[in-house]
């Protein structure tokens, strides 16, 4: 577990290594969503899993840095950086310009993810993964 990353505006995520989780799913990181911007598919609180590229395909949903800050969004490449689009679509693309970053890279994308259910009548928690 290396940190967090955002599903909304950018959050610092520093690359450090943190808690060792153990991946149902072959990945190389794992990282905790903050953030609804891409819901329903990754909500706040989920653990996702992350294996490590430094290229996805258009439109392809992945976490990437811009200097210290992580998100996670569908990634469209532009000639003069990169668009970030959220599933969500009450939150407005993110126009990353790599003038604007020292470092602006894609760390990876998402093979899977555990999500935390909580039952709010009787206060039990249920995990599930998919």
């Amino acid at each position: 577990m290396i940190g967090e990353v955002a599903a909304g505006e950018p959050i610092y995520a520093p690359e450090e290594l943190g808690v060792y989780v153990d991946s149902p799913v072959d990945a190389d990181a794992a990282m905790t969503v903050k953030g609804d911007s891409m819901s329903p598919g990754y909500q706040d609180g989920d653990i996702v899993y992350i294996k490590c590229r430094p290229d996805v395909q258009e439109g392809m949903i992945a976490v990437v840095f811009l200097d210290d800050e992580a998100v996670i969004k569908r990634v469209y490449k532009r000639q003069t950086g990169l668009t970030l689009a959220s599933d969500n679509p009450a939150y407005p693309p993110i126009m990353a310009e790599f003038e604007d970053y020292t470092n602006m890279r894609i760390f990876g994308m998402p093979v899977g993810y555990t999500r935390i259910y909580k039952n709010r009548i009787e206060g039990k928690i249920k995990k599930g993964m998919v």
